[in-house]
Order: C-alpha cells, then sequence, then structure tokens
C-alpha cells in the first residue's frame, strides 16, 4: 500500500536512491573486497541500527569507527575480543561509509584505491604468490599498492600460524602505513592482555602512539546477544 502523501515524483525519487544505495554497495563491495554478508545490496546491518543498540559499550566501539571512517580520532583502531561480537561487522560498515565518502565527486563515485577489506591468511597467500616464477608483480609492488589505501581492514589476525616471513612482511606493511598516516583497523580474537603476543613491538607501541583498543567482549549476538537487534558477526 502506497502512501497518498507522498507524490508520484517524490516517490521514484525514493525508489531512485534505494537503486542507488544497491548500486553503490556493490561498487564499494568490489572496490574493497568486502562481503556481501556484512554489505549486502539490500537490508543488513546500518549506522542507525548499530547505533541504536541498548549494548553501551558495543555503541561506544560503534562511535570511535565512526569517527575513524569519517578521518577523526586515531588512526590505528584494533578491535579485539571474543568471536561474535560484531567485530567484522563494525569494520565493513566503517570502511565502506569512508570509501563512500571519500568517493563522491563531482563526476560521479569512483571507490576504487580507496580502501580494502582483507582476511590475514588471503593477503599474506596473495603477497607470497609473488614469490613464484613469471609472477607479473612483485612483494614490493603489493606492499606499495596496500600501503597507499587510505583505509585499510585485516581480519582473523593470531599470531599462532604465522610465520616469520608473515610477521615481517606485516611489519613493513604497518610501517609503511604508519609512515604515510594511513587509517588501519585490525580485528583479532585475542583479548586486550594477550596483543602482546600477537603483535611485535614496534607496531605495539605505534598504537599507543597513534592508535586505540577496543576490547569486544560482550555476549556474543550469535546467540542473541545483549540487544537482539543486532545481528553483527565477527
Amino acid at each position: 500500500m502506497t502512501n497518498p502523501s507522498i507524490s508520484p515524483e517524490g516517490r521514484e525519487r525514493a525508489e531512485e536512491l534505494v537503486l542507488q544505495w544497491a548500486r553503490d554497495r556493490a561498487r564499494i563491495r568490489r572496490a574493497t573486497g568486502c562481503g556481501i554478508r556484512h554489505l549486502p545490496d539490500e537490508g543488513g546491518v546500518r549506522w542507525k541500527d548499530v547505533l541504536a543498540t541498548d549494548n553501551a559499550d558495543y555503541h561506544h566501539a560503534a562511535e570511535m569507527v565512526s569517527a575513524w571512517a569519517d578521518g577523526e580520532g586515531r588512526e590505528f583502531l584494533v578491535l579485539a575480543g571474543t568471536r561474535g561480537t560484531g567485530k567484522t561487522q563494525l569494520a565493513v560498515l566503517g570502511l565502506a561509509k569512508a570509501v563512500g565518502r571519500l568517493g563522491q565527486g563531482k563526476m560521479g563515485a569512483d571507490y576504487e584505491g580507496l580502501g580494502a577489506y582483507y582476511r590475514v591468511r588471503s593477503l599474506l597467500g596473495t603477497i607470497k604468490g609473488t614469490y613464484s616464477r613469471g609472477a607479473q608483480r612483485s612483494e614490493m609492488d603489493m606492499l606499495t599498492e596496500l600501503a597507499a589505501k587510505r583505509y585499510l581492514v585485516l581480519d582473523e589476525y593470531a599470531a599462532s600460524g604465522l610465520s616469520e616471513t608473515d610477521e615481517a612482511i606485516l611489519q613493513e606493511l604497518f610501517d609503511r602505513r604508519y609512515e604515510d598516516c594511513r587509517r588501519t583497523l585490525l580485528i583479532t580474537n585475542v583479548t586486550r592482555d594477550a596483543l602482546k603476543d600477537v603483535l611485535d613491538n614496534s607496531t605495539l607501541s605505534r598504537i599507543q602512539e597513534t592508535g586505540l583498543v577496543l576490547e569486544c567482549i560482550w555476549p556474543s549476538f550469535r546467540c542473541g546477544g545483549p540487544d537482539r537487534r543486532m545481528k553483527g558477526d565477527a
């Protein structure tokens, strides 16, 4: 049933905005590597849902991620804590907000090259794939490209299973982004106290200088969580 108070022109404009939002979300996904689960064309969790939660700690984390996405506050955020608390959902919303904001221009939206989302294992596999004979890109090429992203989200960061080569690659990436004042968000399922076992001393020191650790230890949203309106997945 349509609302009679809305003119045909207004209804047409509203429908176009819905379609444009779906198109923009799809383009942001392609540009950043975000998955459709956390950034669907329609529905899904949005900032208004996040900020409407009754969970004060989650609300605070959302505000910090939103400020990070707006280019305010700390450069390097770490979302640390137990599984299912909505860390990935917050990070993807923040990344999409940042890329959507930066990509708008007088000639239309262009979201390419502004931000990226990677699971750490996938990222390392892609970088080390450059070691093979015949690879068209080098490790330095990839690190330079990643360092240049205005926003970078790295998910599923854990020390277990990382080789010395892996750790050296990640430290080089963090060093470059620190030097260029780029915004980075790291997601890990370890607690704040355990970060010293996950990150090298140099990165920990730089987080203390330019970053913020948000501990996400409220009950899992997958089990109903503190507020059933939220369905974060991380």
